[in-house]
């Protein structure tokens, strides 16, 4: 490659943290990574300014009448007459292949490739490297190409070709002037910078975002300020037209051109020694799932709200987990690619681990979606969605596991960042293990999703199993595929039916059917269909097209209600934008000793009795005393939230119906059937394979 609450179906929305493509931020660089990256910065830019002063010594050969006037100053083949470009461009190439071995004790981390993805044309075609770039060899040639590329592109317009019989000894002057300042600016530009990113890479920071603007010592701004005086000395009193450069018409305009040709080149070239952006469209979408609350105390955008209850409004997502797609922008496509259309999920390669098999989710397979021999019993082979989602809200713990029923569609687009997905989910639920514990932890992983298992199951059928952790829940641990929840807890058969679409637009929900005795005089937002309870409805239409009655029913849920208010009445809720409260009560009291990393309560209790009860499965053997008072969300007629368009942080917006499971407890505690809405806060990530 290059590159929820106690219910049911939260799970199921971590399938769609894509969207349109960026690459991740950098992770902690090795020193070898450091080397390599230092390496290609130094000698890129040695090379870029090997090629500036080559051609500023043409030109000033060709103004002195020293070599033909038919000569192209601004072509290196015409310049390098004494090949010190080629051998600058050697040195790179040479210095690559040393300090950014991909084998060996010293081997630089094999996902840094992935970071120059394609050779810009014309390099790429010159030098026949493959596209996307798969080696450092590879990235050796095509900058050796693209530094002298650059620099002929910057001086065409810098250096411009005038006649050398129409210069006078002024006009000869002012033009190698520009050569020596602005050249030396772009070069002092380029310089400065890596070694900017130098440090930051040396502290871990591989972005490059700050160092791409900084001029931390000044010597940027000295350059500039030298160059600008050397026209103001040498070119006041020449004739500009005949110079020929980027402005003709005055000095003024002149240092404007010459100083943004110069930033120009150098940016490009800062940017290209440490990422190549793709000359092709992506073939794949990676999105890795920011949590409300991520494990290490940083707080992103997702949120997730289920059931009529309200007790269900409080839950955080996985963090980190990756959810990888196949995306088609049309055969031989190039960006802009524009709406892509989304084919799938993927499931080889490093998707592979979440092939496995229904009836033990810790034996994987490769026929996905269909029979295979490794696996026992019937012998389903399973696309799953997520490692298994560890859930807990008004003392009921659960533990879901989620397998796709019908694969993603939609599109997504790498400019915008817009996309509308959809995938049909089978949500298992499980009871869970403890209040505090709802599923088995990978403990003791070191790298998460590496493919290397180097945790150990605690919890679960799989207890004492090793495993490799693939999300991390800020309140309940690490989980992993490895480590599943104990079938036999399951209470919900073949899974609970949901049936996702995410958008980055808005999604909403109507409340557009009658409610449950005694509040039949009022709408509600879902239910399941009268000729099939598990089959969840947001209005009689989606029943009636597939010959299932009508949406009237709460099959094993509980009687549904508009909310869990007293007076039923839901009031816009000022501290949470498009959700409400309920003024007139009644409040959610939860155990203080038992909090959830955002601050929720998860311990539902009436006196302190209740959370002495449960005392074993709490922290510490304490659940504290129940003195958490919170007051009731609820969901407000119609639902609606809104998604955000944007291809490096996409936000995506969910809302769904949630079946009842086979458990009073968890239908009485959510309020199911119920809705259910979802925000999800991602990092996108293109993919070429």
């Amino acid at each position: 490659m290059k590159k929820f609450t106690t219910t049911t179906a939260l799970v199921a929305i971590s399938a769609l943290f894509l969207l349109a493509g960026a690459q991740q931020a950098d992770a902690a660089l090795s020193k070898a990574d450091q080397g390599c990256r230092g390496t290609i910065a130094k000698g890129f830019g040695k090379l870029a300014a090997t090629a500036d002063k080559t051609i500023a010594g043409c030109h000033k050969s060709r103004d002195g009448g020293k070599i033909p006037d038919t000569t192209d100053c601004n072509l290196l083949a015409h310049a390098d007459t004494k090949g010190k470009v080629v051998k600058a461009a050697n040195k790179l190439i040479a210095g690559i292949a040393k300090k950014c071995p991909e084998t060996g004790s010293k081997a630089v981390t094999t996902s840094l490739i992935d970071g120059y993805l394609s050779c810009p044309e014309p390099c790429g075609t010159n030098t026949g490297v493959p596209n996307t770039l798969t080696s450092f060899s590879d990235l050796g040639q095509c900058l050796a190409c693209l530094g002298g590329d650059v620099s002929e592109g910057f001086n065409s317009s810098a250096m411009g070709a005038p006649v050398p019989s129409g210069l006078s000894k002024t006009d000869s002057k002012c033009h190698g002037t520009i050569a020596k300042g602005y050249g030396k600016l772009a070069a002092t530009i380029v310089k400065d910078r890596a070694g900017c990113q130098k440090g930051a890479d040396k502290t871990g920071d591989g972005d490059t975002t700050a160092c791409s603007t900084s001029d931390a010592k000044g010597k940027i701004a000295k350059a500039l300020a030298k160059a600008e005086a050397g026209l103001d000395k040498s070119c006041a009193a020449a004739d500009l037209a005949l110079v020929a450069s980027c402005a003709t018409d005055s000095l003024a305009n002149l240092k404007i051109c010459l100083a943004n040709d110069a930033n120009a080149a150098a940016d490009e070239l800062f940017a290209a020694a440490y990422s190549l952006d793709a000359t092709i469209c992506p073939t794949g979408l990676v999105s890795t799932l920011l949590a409300g609350v991520a494990p290490d105390g940083t707080v992103g955008r997702s949120s997730l709200k289920s059931g009529w209850t309200g007790v269900g409004h409080g839950a955080d997502l996985p963090h980190g987990y990756k959810t990888r797609l196949h995306v088609d922008c049309g055969a031989g496509a190039s960006p802009p690619c524009g709406d892509c259309t989304v084919t799938g999920a993927k499931t080889t390669g490093d998707a592979a681990y979440n092939v496995r098999c229904r009836d033990d989710m810790t034996v994987t397979c490769t026929n996905a979606f269909g029979i295979d021999a490794s696996c026992p019993g019937v012998g389903n082979c399973d696309v799953i969605l997520s490692p298994p989602l560890p859930l807990s809200a008004g003392s009921v713990p659960v533990c879901v596991v989620s397998r796709i029923a019908t694969d993603y569609s939609g599109t997504a687009n790498n400019e915008s960042g817009s996309a509308d997905i959809a995938v049909m989910l089978r949500s298992v639920v499980h009871t869970g293990i403890t209040v505090s514990q709802p599923c088995p932890n990978c403990q003791g992983d070191t790298t998460f999703d590496d493919g290397a298992k180097d945790g150990t199951c605690s919890g679960g059928p799989g207890d004492g199993l090793s495993c490799d952790t693939q999300a991390e829940d800020a309140t309940f641990g690490p989980v992993s595929l490895d480590c599943p929840p104990d079938p036999l807890a399951n209470v919900t058969g073949q899974g609970l039916i949901i049936d996702l679409s995410a958008t980055s637009g808005n999604a909403t929900m109507n409340y557009e059917n009658q409610c449950d005795a005694p509040l039949n005089a009022f709408n509600c937002a879902c239910g399941v269909c009268s000729g099939d309870t598990t089959f969840p409805c947001r209005n009689n239409t989606e029943c009636s097209d597939s010959g299932l009655g009508t949406c009237t029913a709460f099959g094993a849920g509980t009687a549904r209600k508009p909310n869990g208010c007293a007076d039923a009445v839901c009031s816009p809720d000022p501290a949470d934008p498009g959700m409400g409260v309920c003024l007139a009560g009644p409040s959610v009291t939860n155990c203080d000793g038992a909090i959830k990393a955002n601050g929720l309560g998860y311990i539902g209790c009436s006196t302190d009795f209740d959370c002495d009860q449960l005392a074993s499965e709490c922290p510490n053997n304490d659940c504290g005393n129940c003195t958490l008072v919170e007051d009731r969300s609820c969901f407000l007629d119609p639902i609606v939230l809104s998604g955000v368009a944007d291809p490096d942080n996409p936000l995506l917006a969910t809302t769904f119906c949630i079946p009842p499971a086979a458990s009073v407890s968890i239908n009485n505690a959510t309020g199911l059937p119920g809705p259910g809405r979802v925000l999800l806060d991602s990092i996108p990530e293109r993919t070429y394979d």
